[in-house]
């Protein structure tokens, strides 16, 4: 399923110009963003964002879950570039892409491209942290 969490195989998008490629970001449904937005919902805080199969435009929710930046830092999967977004303990909502050593140069081109076209789809956050594996709250450092 897409970003927006929604289960249709026919669903709308819209699109936004982000350099001189198209990024598709989802609409007029319920998001996953949504989710983590959402003050009464403990069951999700944060969610991961990746490319579709092999697509090279086509954004995907990889996993959405609990445990903040602690919980996130552990799904976060080699080779491949990825998105996300989530609440802190301290109910601050930050966005981050991490790109690791392995990935070919030009899709990390691509994703760095694509980068505030997805920031633009996780409304409302206050900044951008820097993402690692095994990262937690107490070391994510400042939220640019």
């Amino acid at each position: 399923y897409c970003i927006c969490g929604a289960f249709e195989l026919t669903m709308q998008h819209t699109r936004a110009l982000t350099a001189s490629c198209t990024f598709y970001a989802p609409c007029s449904h319920p998001t996953a963003w949504s989710e983590v937005r959402d003050d009464d919902n403990k069951e999700v805080d944060w969610i991961l964002i990746g490319y579709e199969g092999n697509s090279k435009t086509d954004m995907t929710l990889l996993a959405k879950g609990s445990g903040g930046v602690e919980g996130i830092s552990s799904q976060i999967p080699s080779g491949v570039p990825v998105f996300g977004g989530i609440r802190t303990s301290k109910g601050r909502f930050v966005s981050f892409v991490h790109i690791d050593e392995d990935c070919p140069p030009l899709k990390r081109g691509k994703t760095l491209m694509y980068k505030n076209g997805v920031f633009n789809v996780l409304e409302g956050c206050d900044g951008e942290i820097e993402m690692t594996p095994g990262l937690t709250e107490a070391t994510m450092g400042k939220i640019r």
